[in-house]
C-alpha cells in the first residue's frame, strides 16, 4: 500500500485496504510516516442526500503518524477508539481528542490529524463526501 492513501483517509480510517493512490494525498519526503487505514464500507448515499458517498474507515495510528494538511469535499466525523490524537484545523488552536471523543470537520475546512502522544491510536472516521471525488484532497 502506498503512502498516498494511507495519509489521506486517515481522517480521515476495515476489510479492505486502500491503496494510497486512489486517496490523491502526495507527501513529502520527510513527511510522517502516515496512519494504516482500512476501508469498513463505502456506499453511494441513496436516502436524502443525492449525490454524496460514505465511506467508514477504521484507522490505526502508528507513533508519529500524519495525514499531512489536506480537505474533503464533504464532511468528516470521528470518534478516537484508543490514545490520543493532535488535530490541527486551520484558523483554531491545535486540539488533543482522547479515546471515547469525536470530533467533526466541515467540508473544505483544511486540517492535520497527527499522533504525537508516542504511543499507538486508534480512530473510526465516516466522511460523507461529494460522489466521484477523492475521499481526501491534500494541501500545501
Amino acid at each position: 500500500m502506498n503512502n498516498t492513501l494511507t495519509r489521506a483517509l486517515a481522517c480521515a480510517g476495515l476489510a479492505i485496504t486502500i491503496s494510497t493512490a486512489s486517496i490523491g494525498v502526495s507527501l513529502a519526503e520527510d513527511a510522517a510516516p502516515p496512519p494504516k487505514v482500512k476501508l469498513l464500507m463505502k456506499n453511494e448515499v441513496v436516502s436524502s442526500v443525492p449525490g454524496k458517498e460514505a465511506y467508514l474507515l477504521d484507522i490505526d495510528w502508528g507513533i508519529g503518524s500524519s495525514t499531512g494538511r489536506h480537505i474533503h469535499s464533504g464532511d468528516e466525523y470521528a470518534e478516537i477508539v484508543e490514545g490520543e490524537l493532535q488535530l490541527n484545523v486551520d484558523g483554531q488552536p491545535a486540539k488533543i481528542v482522547k479515546a471515547g471523543e469525536t470530533y467533526h470537520n466541515l467540508a473544505g475546512i483544511v486540517h492535520e490529524t497527527k499522533n504525537i502522544s508516542g504511543k499507538p491510536a486508534r480512530s473510526i472516521a465516516v466522511l460523507i463526501i461529494d460522489k466521484g471525488k477523492p475521499p481526501t484532497e491534500p494541501v500545501k
